[in-house]
């Protein structure tokens, strides 16, 4: 439940009707549709702006909340570009888009860097196994191809 009631002003917001809110008169439904989010993630975006409301003028409030739609979107378009077979990359994938949807952006960085790193980390085991495979194979053919009497 919002602590805000219809008519509430502060800092170019207003409170319009319990939950819906407008920033310089725009609804946040128009708002989350220009922004190319949902409701859910722009009242999200709004509570970051409460925290952030000590830093922020009340002029760049539109601007403030269109940087951080943005940060949202680009992070969603990380994790769904990110793919992995492993169980434990994909937990921790899982957990920082979470942390996106909640709004917790530097969480949901670290957790999908953390990702990308287990991932690579397990590429890298992947290609060092295939190449002590090689290795032996290649040490087995070079055996089977000498002259039979060496």
């Amino acid at each position: 439940m919002s602590r805000f009631k219809i008519g509430d002003v502060g800092a170019g917001a207003t409170v319009l009707q319990g939950e819906y809110l407008s920033i310089h008169g725009i609804t946040d439904q128009q708002l989350s549709e220009e922004l190319g989010v949902t409701r859910a993630a722009l009242r999200n975006f709004f509570k970051i702006l409460e925290e952030k409301q000590k830093q922020v003028a009340s002029d760049d409030l539109d601007h403030t909340l269109r940087e951080i739609a943005k940060r949202y979107l680009d992070l969603r378009q990380q994790l769904q570009a990110f793919r992995s077979d492993d169980p434990d990359v994909n937990q921790l994938r899982q957990q920082a888009a979470m942390a996106v949807e909640a709004g917790e952006f530097e969480s949901a960085e670290k957790l999908l860097n953390q990702a990308r790193d287990r991932d690579l980390e397990a590429a890298k085991q992947i290609q060092e196994i295939a190449r002590k495979r090689r290795g032996g194979h290649d040490a087995a053919l070079q055996h089977d191809r000498a002259p039979f009497w060496q």
